[in-house]
């Protein structure tokens, strides 16, 4: 798909860098928040005395529980009208499609997602936005995103 020929004024690294800061703290204020909440359901559950299965399922969800709602969220915030999760709100920029417009849930999924292969050899696909005439990351290049300054 041919990118809309309109003007804008695309997020640097720099500025990306600095949401991502944000939203890391964000979710670590979260953690630090449900840390005793989870504890507290942990010592409720006595997986001692639970069969392998309720152990086995509950050790995935420790695992991949935080990583698929980090995706879900992210995915969330971005198709919002906001454009974009916390960070990218507070530092003045947004996801946007080619031609300028909110983005839907389903291409701010696959944007997110392909985050993973963006960051699979090391990172060079956020290092991308430091080398691409319109800082598209690997994962915007993918999901055909922009990430703009707000006007």
């Amino acid at each position: 798909m041919e990118p809309y020929k309109r003007e804008f004024r695309y997020a640097n690294f720099g500025i990306r860098w600095g949401a991502l800061l944000i939203d890391i703290n964000i979710v670590v204020l979260l953690i630090l928040l449900f840390t005793k909440q989870f504890f507290s359901l942990l010592s409720e559950l006595n997986l001692r005395e639970s069969g392998p299965e309720t152990f086995a399922i509950f050790i995935v969800g420790i695992l991949f529980g935080p990583f698929v709602f980090g995706i879900l969220v992210r995915a969330f915030f971005e198709s919002s009208k906001y454009g974009g999760t916390p960070g990218k709100i507070a530092v003045g920029i947004k996801v946007v499609d080619y031609e300028g417009n909110q983005i839907t849930f389903s291409r701010a999924l696959k944007r997110n997602l392909a985050k993973i292969l963006s960051g699979l050899i090391f990172y060079a696909g956020y290092l991308r936005v430091l080398l691409s005439d319109k800082r598209q990351g690997l994962h915007d290049a993918i999901a055909n995103t922009y990430v703009i300054r707000r006007d």
